[in-house]
């Protein structure tokens, strides 16, 4: 009989519905139960894609003895962690406090005012040589709870006295020097033998390689030839691992090895938005053009197997097919010849290092293990020849690995993941000059406005078949308020602009602390938890407080908004003492150093038409403009309107009018607080921004 998940939307509560296991979702219904019947309350937090979580599942959830054994002695609630993550950040650090470590499934126990008095994550059913059983673990807890009250009452509030301690922070000062010693301490954590940072398991670690690539000329005004090593080998190395899909793009979560082969198959839409712009960018700044194929890939995967009909991205695919990780993407050679017939089979097995005996666990994950002009040279195949029948065979194998049992989706749209992926197809629009991304992320954005937006202007944090629900995080408002400063970059459309600047008044309204820069990751309309956080260091996705900064910075500047550009500052300098001490977990608030200590510059053009916007972009996609924002407006456009927030760096400079509609095209160039002299005419303009692409001086 199915328990109290069957009305709820969440994929991966849904999964758990039919467990023999109580299940309550998150609710005052629960709570009120625990206080009311004096019971600990186990919470289990996990989510869709979550190989661990499905195993747990299955040997102790759905086992009658442990199922009888919590119905008895606790209350169960099922969370997802990606729905509610302000109840994941609290309890897992509240875990990771308590033992040392954390990770998914996260379990938990609580008293019944919702302290932690105790928690781990992965138990087997029955103790292992290793492990003790999860049965064990449930009957100490519950003679503890009945026996040991005092001692647990006085350790939970320990724990949760910690936590609020947690959120202090020391005013600081960064300096350019610190930019330096930050590099140096991601250079000390990184595997020059292999790429990537650490041994294993390695994760893609997006915004610090982002920091290290923006390290180059704009902090030291030289090319940093170290920082440069760095995004080149990691990125090269990720492209070629198993990591990545040789056959439909896009990337696994992460490497369990040191070298990248073996991935851990579940595929996340936070990760490849994060790596497609950044291969984008690496593309620009390094002109590696084969970076803007993977890109291109990671798109199209997006695309063709995470979109929402609406226009949403969801959120992931498992790891496990037919109860199985990975079996859905290894091949052995036999399925590979018999897809492609024995030359061209033969020649990828060679290519993607296939052989008889596989690379896990008797089957084949396809990578690259040779540079393809090295394959090229070695079997002295002809390169145009090769690259027509790689497309050939990767469409087939493609084809025919389509009619396997899929990994299931999680279909719902997280806020803040959603806009990573608008962001990243809004580079791809403008890196790439595709209409079909630009399609995408705008019908992208139209989605997060129609569907996860209630009536009184709030954004909410999650979709799935026409219901969306709770109240929006701080990671939902600063990811979305970049993803419209990136939508505005790709279409110089100004009502992103005006979007922008209102949802920035309302994040830091809805998340402020008076007592410090830095916001709270849970807004004041929501309910209390026993601790309120502050989202400040990097996990898998960019810190929240540090996307907040980067979209209030960048905003900031394009409309002269000194609040907002104060309070980015502001944001850095509380986190500057954890960004000095840990500075690959704090990447994405030292990209945004860079950009607050490095001078930037505002181009402000005026064109004459609409072909010569579209040209202008063009040529602007060709360089790699690091401090670089950007504003166009066509003389006596009038199709849309014009945003009030940017009329300081246009003043003067345009009129609405339309009365100067046969002066010259312009090209305004100002940093500081000073101007130079502005450049007249189209073909001046052309000139000079050709120059600078031939010259990389930009």
């Amino acid at each position: 009989m199915p328990n109290r998940l069957r009305e709820e939307t969440s994929p991966y509560l849904l999964q758990h519905k039919d467990n023999p296991v109580e299940w309550y979702p998150w609710c005052d219904e629960a709570l009120e139960r625990a206080t009311q019947e004096n019971k600990p309350i186990f919470l289990s937090i996990g989510y869709s894609a979550c190989h661990w979580c499905h195993v747990m599942e299955h040997e102790s959830f759905e086992d009658p003895q442990i199922a009888s054994f919590l119905n008895e002695n606790f209350v169960s609630i099922k969370v997802d962690r990606e729905e509610r993550p302000d109840l994941d950040q609290v309890y897992m650090q509240a875990v990771m406090g308590l033992i040392g470590q954390g990770g998914w499934p996260l379990s938990v126990f609580l008293t019944p005012e919702l302290h932690v008095f105790y928690g781990g994550t992965y138990w087997p059913p029955r103790p292992n040589a290793n492990m003790p059983g999860f049965i064990d673990v449930l009957r100490r807890i519950q003679e503890a709870f009945h026996n040991k009250r005092t001692e647990i009452e006085q350790q939970a509030q320990q724990i949760t006295d910690w936590l609020n301690e947690r959120n202090q922070s020391t005013i600081g000062i960064l300096t350019k020097e610190d930019l330096v010693d930050a590099k140096q301490g991601m250079q000390r954590e990184f595997d020059f033998g292999h790429g990537g940072f650490g041994t294993a398991p390695k994760f893609p670690h997006s915004s610090s390689l982002r920091f290290l690539l923006r390290f180059q000329s704009p902090v030291t005004n030289q090319t940093d030839e170290m920082a440069r090593r760095m995004v080149v080998q990691n990125l090269d190395a990720m492209r070629a691992g198993g990591i990545y899909d040789q056959i439909g793009g896009g990337f696994a979560r992460y490497s369990v090895d040191r070298e990248w082969l073996v991935p851990h198959f579940e595929k996340m839409l936070y990760d490849n938005a994060q790596l497609a712009s950044f291969y984008l960018e690496s593309h620009v700044a390094l002109e590696k053009h084969d970076y803007a194929t993977i890109a291109r890939e990671t798109l199209d995967f997006m695309l063709n197997e995470l979109l929402d009909p609406l226009g949403g991205l969801h959120s992931s695919l498992d790891a496990d097919s037919e109860g199985v990780e990975g079996k859905f993407y290894v091949w052995s050679r036999e399925q590979i010849l018999g897809c492609l017939g024995s030359d061209l089979g033969n020649a990828i097995c060679n290519y993607f290092g296939a052989t008889e005996h596989g690379n896990f666990e008797g089957e084949n994950i396809l990578f690259l293990p040779r540079q393809t002009a090295e394959f090229l040279s070695d079997t002295k195949t002809n390169p145009d020849n090769w690259s027509v029948n790689l497309q050939v065979a990767r469409q087939k194998m493609y084809a025919a690995r389509s009619e396997r049992i899929p990994p299931h989706k999680d279909d719902k749209v997280i806020c803040s993941w959603n806009a990573l992926g608008i962001s990243a197809l809004a580079d791809g629009a403008r890196i790439l000059n595709s209409k079909r991304y630009l399609e995408a992320a705008e019908r992208g954005m139209a989605f997060t406005f129609k569907q996860l937006l209630n009536r009184e202007g709030r954004l909410l944090r999650s979709y799935r078949k026409g219901i969306a629900k709770p109240e929006a995080f701080l990671d939902d408002y600063s990811y979305t308020l970049v993803a419209l400063l990136d939508l505005y970059r790709a279409t110089f459309n100004e009502e992103y602009i005006d979007k922008a600047v209102d949802l920035a008044n309302d994040m830091l309204l809805l998340f402020n602390d008076p007592e410090s820069p830095t916001l709270y990751f849970v807004g004041v309309d929501q309910p209390p938890l026993i601790s309120r956080m502050k989202d400040v260091q990097d996990a898998s996705i960019p810190s929240g407080n540090a996307m907040a900064a980067e979209g209030l910075l960048r905003l900031g500047r394009l409309t002269e908004n000194k609040t907002f550009i104060t309070r980015a500052e502001g944001i850095c300098a509380a986190m500057s003492a954890t960004m000095k001490r840990s500075p690959l977990s704090m990447g994405q608030a030292w990209v945004v150093a860079q950009q607050m200590l490095v001078l930037s510059e505002e181009w402000v053009f005026v064109v004459e038409s609409n072909d010569q916007r579209d040209e202008l972009q063009v040529l602007l996609n060709k360089l790699w403009l690091r401090q670089i924002n950007v504003l166009i407006r066509v003389r006596g456009e009038t199709k849309k309107p014009l945003s009030e927030h940017l009329e300081p760096l246009f003043k003067g400079r345009f009129d609405p009018s339309g009365s100067t509609l046969n002066a010259p095209a312009q090209w305004f160039v100002c940093q500081g607080n000073h101007c130079q002299a502005p450049i007249a005419g189209w073909e001046s303009i052309v000139h000079r921004l050709t120059a600078l692409k031939n010259s990389n001086a930009v």
